[in-house]
């Protein structure tokens, strides 16, 4: 384990699940001229709805696919049959959930496309993600992240084209992001049936027993609150915003805004998925020089990961400038400085949710994640009616602070934790960077570019005059 490996495997999760994200990114100069605020509210809303419906699709069952695979290298794949199954049998009912959803929040002046939204909507949660879902934790978990970024490289081409065609060609407006994300999840989808299939020799296993069934989704329905906290973080202020009267114009330069800065999300996730295997193999051992070198690995991350967060938000201005050809959106930048430096916490979270999700302490996880989704929906209803969009955006700060600190409060962690994190001295580094960089966002770029050129002097210093002590 080192550096080196979790920065090129952290970099090919950051570009291989995430590129459809990224095109979507390199696409907006183009795109955003032929879009309206008003297509921004009605894509944001309908996809607030939809993530609170996907967010249930595994059963909270992931962490099974991990453990399993590392608990029980001989027989996972007879574990792995029965969650292949269970998962598509569970799509069903999931899916004609969803249809009616879309059939009861889609506005009224956008009813003529209720079929094809629900048709693009839906066939991907049932024909698609379950294969998806175990073709690519397999490459996860094996560390081969190359295929993923050649499957989702593949598909993100293909999703540029249709962005093109859809929205600058045929001005389908928000109906274009609906069709590519179809394609996009269709295309990536066709690699992994021969992963499942061949490679791993997956098959449909119908033979559940009560026992089976009771052990593993006792395991797993704990979970899904945790999981389902990333739909009350993300997407339910945009519900709340919606209930409040606040005007789709309004919602769109939000949701323009937030999808912005919810993009340094890549950079968690991709953190996430190379170190997730990193920090079961040091937890494995069970001893107190690899739970400081596991410790390591989180400052290392944190760090880098603060750093990046205000580097990026200090640009923001720049950066909407020229992705943004539309004068009306432009103002969203500040909004996305603030979320940005708020993803920024995620290192600093996979502490304790290693540690207990190894344990299989999954019970634990909703007073994490769950209880941050729920203080965000409560912050939202209590700040937007005075403050509208930015009391979301200062709800979604505090609610995701939340969920990166509480788990080190937790008494099933503090037992079996023989190291201290330091929480206190993170959390502070982030509340005071993201009222710096807020302060300054507007100061000349000049000035810019010697406050960064410094911070990245200072951190690498710090980093090579430290390297041995943070070994891992």
């Amino acid at each position: 384990m080192s550096i080196k490996r979790l920065s090129f495997n952290s970099l090919v999760y950051a570009l291989g699940p995430q590129l459809p994200k990224i095109v979507s990114l390199i696409m907006l100069p183009i795109i955003t001229p032929h879009l309206t605020a008003r297509d921004y509210g009605v894509f944001g809303t309908l996809m607030a709805y939809t993530a609170a419906i996907t967010a249930l699709k595994d059963l909270g069952l992931t962490s099974v696919l991990s453990v399993s695979f590392y608990k029980y290298p001989n027989r996972y794949k007879f574990i792995w049959n029965k969650l292949l199954t269970l998962s598509t049998l569970w799509a069903i009912p999931l899916t004609f959930l969803l249809a009616f959803v879309i059939y009861l929040v889609l506005p009224k002046e956008e009813e003529q496309h209720y079929l094809m939204i629900t048709i693009l909507s839906c066939l991907p949660l049932i024909l698609f993600e379950p294969t998806k879902w175990l073709g690519r934790k397999y490459y996860q978990l094996i560390q081969k992240p190359i295929p993923i970024v050649t499957f989702n490289g593949i598909a993100a081409l293909a999703g540029i084209v249709s962005n093109y065609i859809t929205i600058v060609t045929l001005k389908m407006g928000y109906l274009g992001w609906f069709i590519s994300s179809f394609i996009i999840s269709f295309i990536s989808f066709l690699p992994y049936i021969w992963v499942v299939i061949r490679s791993i020799k997956l098959k449909f296993d119908f033979n559940f027993n009560q026992k089976w069934l009771k052990r593993y989704l006792a395991i797993g329905l704990p979970v899904l609150p945790h999981y389902y906290s990333i739909y009350l973080l993300d997407a339910s202020d945009r519900l709340i915003l919606s209930w409040y009267g606040v005007s789709l114009d309004d919602i769109g330069l939000y949701s323009l805004a937030y999808s912005l800065g919810g993009y340094f999300a890549i950079v968690g996730n991709a953190l996430s998925e190379a170190s997730g295997p990193m920090y079961m193999k040091l937890f494995r051992s069970e001893s107190l020089v690899d739970e400081i070198k596991a410790r390591n690995l989180t400052f290392v991350m944190q760090g880098g990961t603060l750093v990046l967060a205000f580097l990026v938000a200090l640009w923001m201005k720049e950066a909407f400038s020229l992705l943004i050809q539309n004068d009306s959106l432009e103002i969203g930048y500040m909004i996305t400085v603030i979320i940005i430096m708020s993803y920024s916490y995620r290192p600093i979270y996979f502490g304790p949710i290693s540690k207990l999700q190894y344990m299989l302490k999954t019970k634990e996880l909703w007073k994490i994640s769950f209880m941050a989704g729920v203080i965000n929906v409560i912050l939202n209803l209590i700040l937007v009616p005075f403050y509208g969009i930015w009391g979301s955006v200062l709800a979604t700060f505090l609610a995701l602070m939340f969920m990166g600190f509480r788990g080190y409060l937790l008494k099933s962690f503090r037992q079996n934790n023989p190291v201290h994190y330091y929480p206190l001295f993170w959390f502070l580094a982030i509340c005071v960077s993201t009222i710096l960089v807020f302060i300054i966002k507007d100061i000349h770029f000049i000035y810019k570019g010697i406050i960064t050129l410094m911070l990245l002097s200072v951190s690498l210093y710090y980093y090579f005059a430290n390297r041995l002590k943070l070994a891992f």
